[in-house]
């Protein structure tokens, strides 16, 4: 299975300022071992009831995006590289190498321009 992004239900799962659509949700699909420059993904996204999820504007990736531990996992780091398209995830502030991905459920917030 790919990574995805799995969007949460109304009203906590979309949300519409003027300029950009605000999207949270949560990832799913991860592998089990983490990879080299970290774990390939793309924008691809499901609604709340398993169809697709298309944000508004370019289909151009996020503005701005925020990875998070739900489970309050405070030393796992999540963050999104733009250059290699990857989430990289790092434990008590280092990076995985290649092991097993720490168990944990992943939220996310993102920002994509609308129109632009």
């Amino acid at each position: 299975m790919a990574v995805l992004l799995k969007v949460n239900a109304p009203p906590a799962g979309v949300d519409n300022t003027q300029s950009r659509q605000i999207v949270q949700g949560v990832v799913t699909g991860l592998p089990a071992n983490y990879v080299a420059n970290g774990v390939p993904f793309t924008w691809e996204m499901q609604d709340w009831q398993g169809g697709a999820f298309i944000p508004e504007g370019s289909g151009a990736p996020p503005v701005w995006v925020q990875f998070q531990s739900l489970a309050g996992n405070i030393d796992n780091t999540y963050l999104y590289d733009p250059v290699h398209g990857t989430l990289r995830i790092a434990v008590d502030g280092t990076e995985l190498g290649v092991v097993a991905i720490p168990a944990d459920t992943i939220g996310f917030k993102a920002e994509f321009a609308r129109g632009y």
